[in-house]
């Protein structure tokens, strides 16, 4: 690692999450008897910045290199797509990349992965150094972000999740594209929220949320429980439990419902819609592009 790097404005805790996470892929790449390399180095962009979706300047990169199998061309091209992932099933949840992707755009730099089939992985995250303003402060640097949201007046969003993971990369992919997000990890929790932002004039124009929830109040009801405070919000819902119990009925059918596992330009996508449609009047579900639900 070298010393005296330049300094750069991350979230600590997210960074130690997503170093964790690419951490965790290279350990079970390389197996037994394996070696994992960490280094660091400073990076200057200029004419190349553009094709990397960066802005010229200078960048600190953290690189996590493994003597592993490699990845296929094929695997490599979804390798942070959330939820896909080539381990057992139980063995990976397909978000670790996916969350260390997110992190690094949100952080206004990216991850790139380079990969060959019995050649190990590198998986690098970049970050711009720290801009200093003339008074010596560290200003916040300019993150990623596609031209989807009118910056003057960002939609607001309620992302309900009970798994902590998928609720931050929900989260993460939606404020990257310039919502203003609030987390909840549970209905209960979720209607405090909702019901705060209400009181206080600030509604969200879009409630997303899961169908199973476990030990509390399930996004069925959450749903009809927001439906009784306001006519105004979307809701989206979004569900990978494979009983069709889950979505049977007519509120169910009433409702717009996202498949997982989702990609993250589907999730945008889905959202956008369902903010120009406004509250569903009617039936009509469709699923995710990956095919019917799976649990």
């Amino acid at each position: 690692l070298r010393r005296r790097l330049p300094r750069v404005m991350v979230d600590p805790v997210h960074l130690e999450m997503a170093l964790l996470n690419v951490l965790v892929n290279a350990r079970d790449a390389s197996g037994h008897g394996g070696a994992v390399t960490v280094s660091t180095e400073t990076l200057t962009l200029n004419g190349d910045a553009a094709s990397r979706d960066l802005t010229p300047g200078d960048y600190v990169t953290l690189t996590v290199a493994d003597d592993g199998d490699g990845m296929a061309e094929h695997v490599l091209a979804r390798a942070t797509e959330p939820f896909f992932t080539t381990k057992p099933t139980g063995q990976g949840t397909g978000l670790g990349l996916a969350m260390a992707h997110g992190f690094a755009q949100q952080s206004g730099g990216r991850l790139e992965i380079e990969s060959q089939p019995g050649d190990g992985t590198t998986v690098r995250l970049i970050f711009p150094v720290a801009v200093t303003n003339e008074d010596g402060a560290e200003a916040p640097t300019s993150r990623y972000r596609p031209d989807a949201v009118d910056d003057a007046a960002p939609p607001r969003i309620l992302v309900v999740d009970d798994n902590a993971e998928i609720a931050s990369l929900a989260r993460d992919t939606l404020v990257e594209t310039g919502y203003e997000v609030a987390v909840a990890l549970s209905g209960e929790e979720g209607l405090t929220l909702f019901e705060t932002a209400l009181r206080e004039g600030n509604p969200f124009d879009l409630v997303f949320t899961d169908v199973v929830m476990p030990g509390g109040m399930n996004g069925l009801v959450f749903a009809n429980q927001i439906r009784e405070r306001s006519e105004a919000a979307a809701i989206l819902m979004t569900t990978g439990y494979n009983d069709q119990m889950a979505l049977d009925g007519p509120q169910a059918e009433a409702m717009d419902v996202l498949g997982k596992p989702y990609r993250r330009s589907e999730l945008i996508n889905r959202v956008q819609s369902a903010l120009r449609q406004g509250p569903r009047q009617g039936p009509g579900r469709r699923t995710s592009d990956f095919g019917p639900a799976t649990a």
